[in-house]
């Protein structure tokens, strides 16, 4: 317990993987590609299950890979947001500075074995796929909604602050007879939104127009163009409106709303 925290645990061990929801959610995956595959039709399975989100518990197992008094803090750990935007400093200094330098290496090794379970899982993902006999001619991407500042300048979780490491997340993609030139180095500005065209022009599927561009033309042989040089992100406000045990008061919760509205 810290002042100004509520009851907030950050990490910790959790219950072995296979009593978690997120390895239920795979078998779900998993049933559901052994449903869909050799109907000769597209398909398409998204597996949801919760990630590397905080709280960052996962079975002890994972967390035994890891040894917490080698991990290193990220080099901008020190980072007092002296030139940031006061809810900023406010995040940093007022909740997070409370940990212990040490506590924040225990935070980062229970955080990084949690996404070695994700690992885990999105294995048992692919063994699957390999068994249906499709696996050559599948669209597979794995990636994460948003990313985790894990100790970078001094913060945990996501939120206000627009720093790189909440923002810029990993994405890795696999098809064999799609993509003609594995391995190679591009650089364009992607987004979570062009994985719906992406999918759908994937499965033949004509689609309506939408904010996001098809993956498909950099999967071939040549750069397409024109393409973006320009992404723009922005948080219009943090506010709870329907999270049971964490809402605010009938009252408070209208003017908040009409408030956001109003901006």
């Amino acid at each position: 317990m810290r002042p100004g925290w509520g009851n907030l645990q950050l990490f910790g061990a959790g219950k072995p993987m296979e009593e978690l929801r997120d390895y239920k959610i795979v078998q779900e995956g998993i049933a559901g590609m052994e449903r869909f595959a050799g109907k000769q039709q597209p398909w398409c399975v998204m597996v949801s299950n919760n990630g590397g989100h905080d709280l960052y518990d996962p079975p002890q197992r994972f967390l035994d890979m890891y040894d917490w008094r080698t991990i290193e803090l990220p080099k901008n750990f020190r980072d007092r947001m002296a030139d940031k935007p006061r809810i900023y400093q406010r995040m940093r200094l007022q909740y997070w500075e409370q940990l212990s330098d040490d506590e924040v290496k225990q935070a980062i090794t229970h955080y990084y074995a949690l996404l070695t379970m994700q690992d885990e899982l999105f294995g048992m993902l692919l063994k699957a796929l390999e068994k249906t006999g499709e696996a050559e001619n599948t669209l597979v991407i794995y990636c994460s909604d948003h990313g985790d500042y894990a100790g970078a300048h001094g913060l945990w979780a996501k939120g206000v602050p627009s720093f790189r490491e909440g923002y810029n997340i990993p994405c890795a993609v696999r098809w064999p007879k799609g993509i003609a030139q594995p391995g190679r180095v591009l650089e364009p500005l992607v987004s979570t939104a062009d994985f719906a065209p992406t999918i759908l022009e994937a499965a033949g599927i004509h689609g309506p127009k939408m904010t996001g561009a098809s993956l498909c033309s950099w999967f071939g042989p040549d750069k397409p163009s024109p393409w973006r040089d320009t992404i723009f992100s922005q948080l219009n406000g943090v506010v709870n409106l329907a999270f049971p045990g964490n809402a605010p008061e009938p009252a408070l919760l209208g003017r908040a709303t009409r408030e956001f509205a109003e901006a």
